[in-house]
């Protein structure tokens, strides 16, 4: 996990997971606290393997979008554009599918998120709040700024 420090960014990952039951997710978390929080993840949901788009208020987690997961290695990006973060996924590096976009970074602000750390990025894995043996594949995590694009 490492400090958004930049208003342009994009932070992006290539992972393969195979989610073992409902509950069971991976990807990337952009975060304020446990109680404010955007993820987009690959997870288990009804039986069948979806890609999320999550928004965390005040600890209730709502799904803003979401999509039939690609088999095999997938790639996560998000995208921080002054004040708002866009989400994206595929199962190629150069050709991804939005499943979020513009949605509204004043929500991990410190003035709402009562935060004092500022907003972190990074990869992200649970259990659900139950034992696993399973694992997610990161191969790599990227983080670079974008303002001069």
């Amino acid at each position: 996990v490492r400090r958004q420090q930049h208003y342009y960014f994009q932070a992006a990952c290539a992972m393969e997971f195979k989610p073992a039951y409902d509950g069971e997710e991976a990807g990337i978390i952009v975060t304020q606290n446990e109680n404010y929080s955007y993820l987009l993840v690959k997870c288990r949901c009804d039986g069948r393997d979806r890609i999320e788009c999550i928004r965390i208020q005040q600890g209730v987690r709502t799904v803003l979008a979401d999509a039939a997961a690609p088999q095999g290695r997938i790639y996560l990006t998000v995208e921080g554009r002054r004040g708002d973060y866009s989400f994206f996924y595929g199962d190629e590096e150069h050709t991804m599918i939005s499943l979020g976009d513009h949605e509204d970074g004043a929500l991990l602000s410190t003035l709402v998120a009562d935060g004092y750390l500022g907003t972190m990025i990074g990869m992200y894995a649970s259990a659900g709040h139950r034992e696993s043996n399973n694992a997610a594949d990161f191969d790599w995590f990227r983080y670079e700024n974008t303002e001069e694009r």
